[in-house]
């Protein structure tokens, strides 16, 4: 009785994860933007690729920004409220990703520092952090310089740093 009530229209639903990114640039802009991005995001390495080859991503409008982070998983930049505003008032999703992935890598390397930073202050010797870790001597040379010039710096400020 109630299916009287409800008209009869042909629903079309995408799939944008198994689309290929060909056709999903059929559509405007900012719409196709916004499904690249849902469609790789767990795969920042390929989502990376795929924004350095559409320029579309350097001027995705705010509204699109906006709705793409509330359908990715990944919500740092919405809790951050990052806007990578570009000259005409758009978004430079590329600027946006990039910063995100250098703040993942930063994330990972900070583990790193920190057990460089506990061989510094045991006053083990480069050589020995090198071999025992498996770097060169220079780099923990270089972490070592940077605990010493830069001594308020946490693990992540120090990774960052040295990125």
């Amino acid at each position: 009785m109630w299916m009287d009530c409800i008209p009869d229209y042909n629903i079309k639903v995408l799939d944008i994860r198994r689309m290929s990114d060909e056709r999903l640039l059929e559509f405007p802009d900012d719409i196709a933007c916004m499904f690249l991005i849902i469609k790789y995001e767990k795969e920042a390495a390929m989502l990376r690729t795929v924004m350095q080859g559409i320029s579309a991503f350097r001027n995705m409008g705010e509204d699109a920004y906006d709705t793409v982070w509330h359908f990715v998983s990944d919500h740092r930049m919405l809790e951050q409220n990052i806007r990578m505003e570009n000259e005409t008032g758009g978004v430079n999703m590329c600027k946006a990703i990039d910063d995100i992935y250098a703040e993942g890598k930063a994330e990972g390397k900070a583990g790193e520092i920190g057990i460089i930073r506990r061989m510094y202050e045991r006053n083990m010797k480069t050589k020995a952090a090198a071999e025992l870790l498996g770097f060169s001597d220079s780099y923990i040379t270089q972490i070592y310089l940077m605990f010493r010039d830069y001594p308020e710096e946490n693990d992540m400020q120090i990774a960052a740093r040295s990125l």
